[in-house]
């Protein structure tokens, strides 16, 4: 407490009785006002009054004071303990605070982002339905009224959009990466999707634009080709997929940037679900490239061919022909963007199916654990029947030897071998080619690692290669630097002995004076 008590000297033997004086210096000021209280409180009336002045106190009154003077020593201790729990804990809510507020915004995200797709599915089937009713019946309520659902639609996504890039640009700001915020990647991105979700047609616009393909000019009107425009919004869909990654783990992340592995890509992604579910991943890519596809061929080839185009399953049924590369002809795109869009399903349709067989495959083939149980399999059956044709020819020789000799007939050893070993000799075969085919895949399990050693090998060597050029590039830093360094003293000597030198000159000029003097 910083408080002193100073006892009073020796008395002499005939003042023993008398009263002793220790003098009290009250520095209860610093104390808290809480713990002033309940020192005051504790104290007798005598020593209470003289915690404001010193006083002379009797032995009683000092054990009191030392009494009360312990005490407030032991609640000023306890303050000190609350102190630090207390900027301890508040050290704790800070740091959860902050991860429930990361957690919050990833939230945020996620649910963001699941929006975004859930708002492009509708914008897609509006933008549909509104050229359906143009290209049949040509109601104008129903086509303003889903033209009008497209355009609010697509605010609310230019909005969320918005809202989504400046938080990415707070966060930059925060982490001192301003130079990212206006890169040229970051504004073209952002340029080109708000240039795809904003892309639609309003319900006041109904033109229309002529082209001439092929000696024939087609008319197309603003709705169609805009229509084509908001089917490209299907890409939001990959990031909800990409949302739905069980990877939102701080610790997978930490684990994927030292193993250099971008689960943020959509490459990663299609790796990901083909292993995980790869029959659904193909069947819904197929769907999806067949949908876009036959629409985008309808809307070019109507202007040309009405009567076979009119019908969305003549082009979802020339997409399905071009796709499997049977073409028979019945129906053709006369339209250069009819063409290019079969071209291009033709090449996505040849990687699917390649991907099919190859998962149709890789389900087929045994894995390494059910090759072993069948290999173990193959040798206990074979080894049964080795032991069963190995007891059948025992009996039937031994009988045939009891028999000949109570009929006294000769005995033909070769003839008997021929005639009931071909049981035995036909399972110890089988039993030849089962150890033959485990000795084949042990040989082939042991060149598989030898060559996976060896690709081991080859690249620990490449990284140690690439790590001394590391350290060499780092000792050639570090020895410049040294010579930087060196530079810089010798400067700094030659800096101060010149300084050095300007001070003693006068000092020497005026002891010549007081000499001479």
């Amino acid at each position: 407490t910083g408080s002193t008590i100073a006892s009073t000297p020796a008395q002499s033997p005939s003042n023993q009785n008398s009263k002793s004086a220790i003098p009290v210096h009250s520095k209860l000021a610093a104390v808290h006002p809480s713990t002033v209280q309940n020192i005051q409180s504790t104290l007798p009336e005598s020593t209470a009054s003289s915690t404001s002045s010193p006083v002379m106190l009797s032995r009683r009154g000092r054990r009191d004071s030392i009494d009360a003077w312990s005490l407030a020593s032991a609640q000023m201790e306890v303050s000190k303990e609350e102190l630090q729990n207390r900027r301890a804990t508040t050290k704790d809510m800070s740091y959860l605070k902050s991860q429930v507020r990361k957690k919050a915004k990833a939230r945020e995200r996620v649910v963001e982002t699941h929006l975004q797709s859930m708002l492009s599915l509708v914008a897609m089937f509006a933008a549909i339905c509104a050229s359906e009713i143009k290209f049949h019946s040509n109601e104008e309520v129903a086509i303003a009224m889903f033209k009008s659902v497209v355009t609010l639609v697509s605010c609310m996504q230019c909005w969320l959009l918005i809202r989504q890039r400046v938080a990415i640009m707070e966060t930059m700001y925060r982490r001192g990466k301003a130079d990212f915020a206006w890169s040229k990647k970051f504004v073209t991105s952002f340029v080109v999707e708000l240039a795809v979700l904003g892309t639609h047609s309003p319900p006041t616009v109904d033109s229309s634009i002529s082209i001439t393909q092929l000696h024939i000019q087609a008319e197309y009107h603003w709705d169609h080709i805009a229509t084509c425009f908001i089917m490209l919004r299907s890409y939001t869909l990959i990031r909800s997929l990409k949302a739905y990654l069980t990877f939102a783990d701080d610790q997978v992340h930490i684990a994927a940037k030292l193993a250099k592995v971008p689960i943020k890509s959509t490459l990663f992604l299609l790796k990901y679900y083909m292993r995980e579910t790869p029959f659904t991943l193909l069947a819904l890519l197929f769907v999806s490239m067949l949908f876009v596809g036959s629409y985008i061929i309808r809307i070019a080839e109507m202007p040309y061919d009405r009567e076979t185009h009119i019908y969305f399953w003549n082009s979802m049924w020339l997409l399905i022909v071009t796709s499997s590369t049977v073409g028979y002809g019945d129906i053709t795109p006369n339209t250069h963007i009819g063409r290019f869009v079969a071209f291009t399903v033709l090449l996505l349709g040849l990687m699917l199916t390649s991907l099919l067989v190859a998962v149709f495959a890789n389900s087929v083939t045994l894995n390494s654990r059910e090759s072993r149980f069948v290999e173990t399999a193959r040798e206990l059956a074979a080894r049964n029947a080795q032991k069963q044709a190995a007891a059948i020819f025992v009996q039937k020789w031994y009988r045939s030897l009891s028999d000949r000799k109570s009929k006294h007939q000769p005995v033909d050893k070769k003839a008997m071998l021929a005639n009931f070993a071909r049981p035995f000799l036909k399972a110890s075969s089988k039993m030849a080619k089962v150890k033959e085919d485990k000795d084949i895949h042990v040989d082939i399990l042991v060149f598989e690692m030898h060559e996976r050693l060896e690709s081991m090998r080859e690249s620990m060597r490449l990284e140690s290669k690439k790590l001394k050029r590391r350290v060499d590039s780092l000792e050639r830093s570090l020895e410049k630097s040294m010579v930087q360094n060196k530079k810089m003293i010798t400067l700094l000597e030659q800096i101060t002995s010149h300084q050095q030198q300007r001070v003693v000159r006068p000092l020497s000029r005026s002891s010549k004076i007081e000499q001479d003097q």
